[in-house]
């Protein structure tokens, strides 16, 4: 798996007195709702109480990529600021656009914009020709 952080990235981090561990994780230890340890695949156990994570988003489905959808650096399908992706007539808003921890604020918005696109688009081709 490649490193999500640049070289740079983690000379600043290491110098805070951060370790990095890009090992999978592949299990979860402790009781009552509580973590204890994190234990990775390479059999690694580390002591903790609390960490911070970077989850891998992705795409549901790959229906974007077979209609030949381009994707963004985080996986998102690309779209300008009307939603509209390099495919004509195809829209992108909300999760499938915007690969983040996913939010109902801003999948509504990012739908209404989506929207506004598809409106403008029709409203072109039908008075301007």
């Amino acid at each position: 798996m490649a490193s999500p952080f640049k070289t740079q990235q983690k000379r600043l981090i290491h110098n805070k007195g951060i370790k990095i561990m890009e090992n999978k994780i592949i299990n979860f230890v402790g009781k009552d709702g509580q973590m204890e340890k994190i234990i990775f695949e390479n059999e690694e156990r580390v002591n903790r109480k609390g960490g911070f994570v970077l989850p891998q988003l992705i795409q549901s489905s790959n229906f974007a990529k077979q209609l030949g959808c381009e994707f963004n650096s985080l996986g998102g399908i690309s779209a300008d600021s009307y939603g509209r992706t390099k495919i004509h007539g195809v829209y992108a808003a909300g999760d499938a656009s915007v690969i983040a921890p996913a939010q109902l604020i801003i999948a509504a918005a990012e739908g209404l914009r989506a929207a506004v696109g598809v409106n403008r688009d029709l409203i072109q081709k039908e008075f301007l020709g």
